[in-house]
């Protein structure tokens, strides 16, 4: 009798094998992720993309400086008067080079305050003699 049901029964076994590898193979891998304690505090969340407008009458721009357009306060439809303030740009972050010159071109200025300031103060002293 085994003999006569030995070739099912080996089709069987390796039908089954078949299958659970199939099963094992389309199983969803599990993923890795960061765990830390729950704190309660304000949510800050940005949006750093392009964006893209539409609009009939185009105006370039240029300012003198490099940096980040703040949110715009006007809404579509606003009158702008002449002298409204449209935009603010927030400076950008400097290097450490351009860092050090600005403070060198401050203390510059100020030691020049400084010596017209002694300057004046010898102009009077010599008026009033």
């Amino acid at each position: 009798m085994w003999k006569k049901h030995r070739r099912k029964i080996v089709l069987a076994v390796l039908g089954i094998a078949v299958l659970a590898m199939v099963v094992s193979a389309m199983r969803p891998e599990p993923l890795e992720v960061d765990a830390a304690p729950v704190r309660r505090g304000t949510l800050r969340v940005t949006v750093d993309e392009d964006g893209v407008t539409r609009v009939h009458d185009r105006y370039v721009i240029a300012a003198p400086v490099a940096g980040r357009l703040e949110r715009i306060a006007l809404r579509e439809g606003d009158r702008v008067e002449p002298g409204t303030v449209v935009a603010r740009l927030a400076s950008a972050p400097l290097d450490v080079r351009t860092g050090m010159r600005s403070t060198a071109a401050v203390a510059a200025a100020q030691a020049a305050v400084a010596q017209a300031d002694a300057r004046v103060s010898e102009a009077r002293a010599a008026l009033e003699q």
